[in-house]
């Protein structure tokens, strides 16, 4: 069983694992089910006054925690070392189980956006269907589910992106390519290239990470060319 806190080996930097949203207007401008989770926010910021967290915190924490479940190949593996202990460290948590008040909160949000598509891979419905029951007890439970029926009402099948977007433009606003790579562990080079959606990202993510590597350590540069495609 994982520690508290500890992210699963899969994850990808978080950085690249999906790119935050910069301001609220990402989500009070976007598709159903962005309009829907900020406006449950702001209910329970402002109406239930049970929230006192920050509202595009909870929002990018809840799409990035949507990331992480899809890009997991099992996350009902360990729904709450995984997922509901990696929100923050617990501030006294709820009843006993040592998930802190924001991390129920999210996984609030998560179960929404999960609830109210219109089909879900076997592993992620898996989730999501052991998550309910961890959820029932918090307070922010039953308006979760009435948003839910809510959306589901508009008769509006949903297909959301949820998956993890690996981008490498992101790695390259980020002036920091030795610390997405984990100081350029092959392996997590390799998760990432995997993860990129094309062989154009793949391209740029790599030459990012040798002009990067080369840079810093100028005696390693080989004079051989390097390959012409990646080979996966």
């Amino acid at each position: 069983m994982t520690t508290k806190n500890e992210l699963h080996d899969k994850d990808l930097p978080r950085k690249l694992m999906l790119p935050p949203a910069e301001d609220l207007g990402f989500y009070r401008k976007g598709d159903i089910l962005q309009q829907a989770l900020y406006r449950f926010v702001l209910d329970e910021k402002y109406s239930s006054r049970s929230f006192r967290g920050d509202v595009l915190w909870a929002l990018n924490e809840a799409y990035y925690q949507c990331a992480r479940i899809f890009d997991d190949p099992s996350p009902e593996s360990d729904i709450f070392g995984n997922y509901l202990f990696s929100v923050e460290p617990a501030d006294g948590g709820h009843g006993t189980t040592g998930v802190s008040e924001k991390g129920y909160f999210v996984f609030c949000l998560v179960y929404i956006a999960l609830s109210v598509q219109a089909s879900l891979p076997e592993s992620v419905n898996i989730f999501r269907n052991y998550l309910r029951p961890l959820l029932s007890g918090c307070p922010y439970y039953e308006k979760a589910e009435e948003y839910i029926r809510r959306i589901r009402g508009n008769n509006v099948p949903l297909c959301s992106d949820l998956a993890p977007k690996p981008n490498p433009f992101i790695a390259y606003y980020c002036k920091d390519i030795e610390t997405v790579t984990d100081g350029f562990d092959l392996k997590t080079v390799i998760r990432i290239l995997r993860r990129c959606r094309t062989k154009d990202y793949q391209h740029a993510f790599l030459n990012m990470v040798e002009n990067s590597f080369y840079r810093l350590n100028p005696r390693e540069k080989p004079a051989s060319a390097k390959p012409d495609d990646i080979p996966f």
